[in-house]
């Protein structure tokens, strides 16, 4: 009769080999999304109309929209292992400075700084201020201006009162925009 300990022992080891392979998983599917994005990034085409400020021009954008970054893809089941998170139930009174990733899907009344990040504001969330950001993804409401240094994505539910000032611009059918659309030059 084989000994309840060496059940035990084996049991745990069965446990530790179906972790290790789920995390082995998690990897290869990120490395994936990744090399996908990568891959799609060259497929992005603008025109850029020149005006009298050569460090700020309007923009007529005319683009293939590119995938979402898989920070943006929380609704589709794949979640950001790294970053800030603001859930629905919470409201911050203040400025958000961050040196990481942010999802808001709550509301923020101050300004969100995440330089050379993406930021992504969920639908039915809720800022009342100014957004600065490396690749912006707006779904909610901004009540502010928004500058992205690299990307500014404007999805179907977003509502944006005020100017915006990115390099590249992408607009779904249904996003509002109340304000100035203007082509930042100077960011390399």
């Amino acid at each position: 009769m084989i000994d309840q300990g060496v059940l035990i022992l084996a049991g745990a080891l069965c446990m530790v080999l179906i972790v290790a392979d789920g995390l082995r998983r998690r990897r290869k599917s990120h490395k994936n999304e990744l090399a996908e994005e990568a891959a799609a990034a060259p497929a992005l085409s603008q025109k850029v109309l020149t005006s009298d400020h050569p460090e700020q021009q309007p923009i007529d954008a005319e683009v293939e929209l590119m995938p979402e970054p898989a920070v943006h893809r929380e609704e589709r089941g794949k979640s950001l292992s790294a970053g800030c998170h603001i859930g629905p139930a919470t409201t911050v009174h203040g400025h958000l400075i961050a040196r990481e990733s942010v999802i808001i899907k709550g509301c923020i009344l101050g300004a969100v700084l995440a330089e050379n990040q993406r930021v992504h504001l969920a639908s039915g969330a809720h800022v009342t201020a100014s957004i600065k950001g490396g690749q912006v993804t707006i779904d909610g409401k901004v009540e502010g201006d928004i500058h992205a240094t690299q990307r500014l994505a404007l999805l179907q539910k977003a509502d944006v009162l005020g100017n915006v000032t990115t390099v590249r611009f992408d607009c779904l059918s249904g996003a509002k925009l109340h304000g100035r659309v203007m082509a930042d030059s100077e960011v390399g």
